[in-house]
């Protein structure tokens, strides 16, 4: 059985029509990608017991910490401020590669697995414990249907 390790993996976004800006020194990766659907119920009299159709799914908003760089994360902490729908993607370590953009979206990267989708940065907060470096969290809320695309 083949396993992809987490040492590696990436958080992009598209940052201008034609560029690609990593989230840089990101600690961990929690959690990230689609949550429950919604359950609509469609019993009626000749049911045998309640009946269900899925309904709309909601992508849970993805948490994580980051080492703060001032160079590194003020353009994000700026896009936060500004709460503009961005293109992301999350790139697995499965493979190489870096993502391009072209006309504000990415271009296919076939090199690495990846989920991509739109979001904003919904949060952004700092925390400076004694004796230790200054840390960020970021959360990131998802928009929209979300694509992952398997390595080829």
């Amino acid at each position: 059985m083949a396993y992809v390790k987490s040492q590696g993996t990436e958080i992009f976004y598209v940052s201008a029509p034609t560029v690609v800006t990593k989230i840089a020194q990101v600690v961990e990766l929690p959690e990230a990608g689609g949550g429950p659907a919604d359950e609509i119920e469609v019993t009626h009299l000749d049911s045998a017991m309640k009946e269900f159709i899925a309904g709309l799914s909601d992508n849970t908003p993805i948490t994580f910490p980051v080492r703060f760089d001032p160079a590194l994360h003020t353009a994000l902490w700026t896009l936060k401020n500004s709460g503009l729908v961005v293109p992301i993607m999350i790139a697995f370590a499965d493979g190489t590669g870096t993502p391009t953009a072209a006309a504000g979206a990415f271009s296919a990267l076939s090199t690495r697995s990846n989920l991509r989708g739109q979001a904003f940065v919904q949060n952004f907060t700092w925390n400076n414990p004694a004796n230790s470096v200054l840390n960020s969290t970021v959360t990131l809320r998802p928009t929209g249907l979300f694509t992952f695309t398997a390595k080829a």
